[in-house]
C-alpha cells in the first residue's frame, strides 16, 4: 500500500507542471494583451498633417483598449517673391479600440471615436512698389467622428506591425482677417463654415507594448 502511494504521488508531481505550463500560456483566441497595459504607437500616413503622429494605449481588457494620439505639422515657404506663407497643423484623436485574433500572430482592429483638429495659415505679401505690406490670417478649428479598421502581426509580445484604413467626417469654422497693406482700404473678416470627408487614408504603424 505505501508503494502504490509513492508511485502515485511521483506520478502526479510529473503531472502538475504540465497543467501549470499550459494554465500559463496564451489561450489560441487570445491577442495577449492584458488590462492594465500601456502601449505607445508611431504612425506614417500618406497624408503627413492628419495621419502622421504618435499615440498612446491603454487597456481595460485583453481586447479593449483607450487610444489617444496626436498629430501636429508647420511649414513655411519663402523666397525671392514678395510672399511668405505659414501653416500650422494640429489634431488630437480619442478613442476605443478593439482587437480580435485572426490567425496565428495577427490581429484584426476596429476604432471609433471623436477628434479635433486646428489649422493657422498666415500669408504674408510685399507691394514692391508702394513698399506696403499685408497679412492674412486665417484659422479653421473643427472637430468630428472618426473610424479605423487595421491589422497588425505581433512580431513579439512587446513589438507588433501593421497597417490600418482611416476614414473621418469632420465639421470646421473659421475666420480669415487680413491687417496692414492700404490703409484706405478695410478688409472685412471672412468667416466660413466646412463640412469635409476624408475616405481612405492609409497609414504604417508600429506598436511597443509594457
Amino acid at each position: 500500500m505505501r508503494r502504490l502511494r509513492l508511485i502515485g504521488l511521483v506520478a502526479l508531481s510529473s503531472v502538475l507542471p504540465i497543467f501549470a505550463v499550459r494554465a500559463q500560456a496564451p489561450a489560441a483566441d487570445s491577442t495577449g494583451f492584458r488590462a492594465g497595459q500601456w502601449g505607445a504607437e508611431f504612425s506614417l500616413g500618406s497624408n503627413l498633417g492628419s495621419s502622421t503622429g504618435v499615440g498612446v494605449l491603454r487597456f481595460h481588457t485583453g481586447r479593449r483598449a483607450l487610444v489617444l494620439d496626436v498629430a501636429g505639422q508647420v511649414s513655411r515657404q519663402s523666397g525671392n517673391a514678395p510672399l511668405t506663407q505659414t501653416q500650422s497643423f494640429a489634431r488630437l484623436r480619442l478613442g476605443t479600440r478593439w482587437y480580435r485574433p485572426v490567425a496565428g500572430k495577427v490581429l484584426q482592429s476596429l476604432t471609433l471615436g471623436v477628434l479635433m483638429s486646428r489649422d493657422q495659415r498666415a500669408q504674408k505679401n510685399l507691394n514692391l512698389i508702394s513698399g506696403a505690406s499685408a497679412q492674412t490670417r486665417s484659422t479653421l478649428t473643427g472637430g468630428g467622428p472618426f473610424a479605423e479598421l487595421g491589422g497588425s502581426w505581433m512580431v513579439t509580445s512587446q513589438l507588433s506591425l501593421g497597417a490600418a484604413w482611416q476614414g473621418d467626417i469632420l465639421y470646421s469654422r473659421g475666420t480669415q482677417r487680413t491687417v496692414g497693406g492700404d490703409s484706405t482700404v478695410r478688409v472685412p473678416d471672412v468667416r466660413t463654415t466646412l463640412w469635409s470627408a476624408s475616405l481612405g487614408q492609409l497609414v504604417l504603424r508600429a506598436g511597443v507594448y509594457f
